[in-house]
């Protein structure tokens, strides 16, 4: 029997991919260099909304892989996917005529995570290596036992990623498999301990979050240009594993958790939001491989447009993405799942 998929955490999953491409607009198709308002605060607004977005991804898989088993079969699948993006990817941009063949070339296309094609996937790889040792210390644990973990995993790395000059357990500013597995368990502990408070309070949090975030960025870059030390630290609190990030992802989910959408009589709305939210992995290794990465955000031209082109080339990334691994990868993938 087919499982009933929570409709609230997959709206929250597409939320999560949405700011991973946005955050991937600004970075490489400098999205926000076309709006000079205010000095560039609204910059600094879009780079700050988009940074969760990948720990809300991560405490997402925690959330659902805690209830699941992870075996061989499920971690060949995933590198095979990886894989299949890789190569099928590049040999496309080859035969356009966009990218010349090299042999260098195919030997990083099919050994996508040694030669690091994607960082994201790479170490989300290694997670679901991890996924069933962690999954036996998490059911291991009682609930005091549990909460002094993350409470350790706070200590030594959320706090000091935002303390200058300290280094208690490198995280690797969010990129490693440290943190991987400390949002990995963050998110499986809101699976076994559910959140209390309304969705309300926790959307209203993630706002604070965001404007501590947000004001941060704003206040540390005027001070270090006021100390001649223009563009140094100004990202303190808004690294993947800094502390407003972190919480601001946290409540996101958990105001996923808590939402009560009634999609039993929206049956479109449902398709819609699976179709959209099953494909996000996909949308990510289309999206980012490093040869369409480097042709498409030129192509779109974002830096001479305002914020609601980009938000509108955003989305229509997200869907054309998510349209061509429904059409493609997920049927190999029912395949294989045979």
């Amino acid at each position: 029997m087919k499982k009933e998929r929570n409709i609230q955490i997959e709206v929250v999953r597409i939320l999560a991919m949405f700011m991973i491409i946005l955050g991937h607009a600004v970075l490489y198709g400098h999205a926000a260099e076309s709006i000079k308002i205010m000095g560039g605060v609204w910059t600094t607004a879009l780079e700050t909304f988009a940074t969760p977005g990948t720990d809300v991804f991560v405490l997402i898989s925690g959330y659902f892989l805690v209830k699941s088993k992870i075996n061989v079969k499920k971690i060949i699948v995933v590198w095979l996917q990886i894989l299949f993006y890789s190569v099928s990817l590049s040999l496309f941009m080859v035969a356009l005529g966009i990218s010349k063949f090299s042999y260098v070339g195919l030997l990083k296309a099919c050994f996508p995570i040694a030669f690091n094609q994607y960082w994201f996937m790479r170490v989300y790889f290694y997670l679901i290596l991890c996924v069933p040792f962690l999954n036996k210390l998490i059911n291991s644990l009682q609930k005091k036992e549990y909460k002094q973990l993350i409470l350790l995993g706070i200590v030594l790395m959320v706090i000091p990623a935002s303390i200058p000059g300290i280094a208690l357990f490198n995280s690797d500013s969010g990129n490693g498999i440290l943190w991987f597995i400390m949002l990995y368990l963050t998110g499986a502990y809101l699976q076994k301990y559910p959140p209390k408070f309304s969705a309300k309070f926790y959307m209203l949090m993630a706002f604070g979050f965001f404007m501590i975030a947000f004001l941060s960025r704003i206040g540390l870059s005027w001070l270090s240009a006021l100390l001649g030390f223009s563009g140094m630290g100004e990202n303190r609190f808004c690294t993947f594993d800094a502390f407003p990030i972190y919480a601001e992802a946290c409540c996101i989910v958990c105001a996923g958790i808590k939402m009560n959408l009634k999609s039993g009589h929206n049956v479109l709305g449902k398709k819609a939001i699976l179709f959209l939210s099953e494909s996000t992995a996909g949308v990510y290794m289309i999206h980012e491989h490093p040869l369409i990465r480097s042709v498409m955000w030129k192509w779109v031209n974002l830096e001479n447009h305002m914020i609601l082109y980009t938000i509108f080339i955003v989305i229509s990334i997200f869907v054309i993405c998510a349209t061509l691994d429904q059409l493609v990868w997920k049927k190999i993938e029912k395949y294989l799942k045979k």
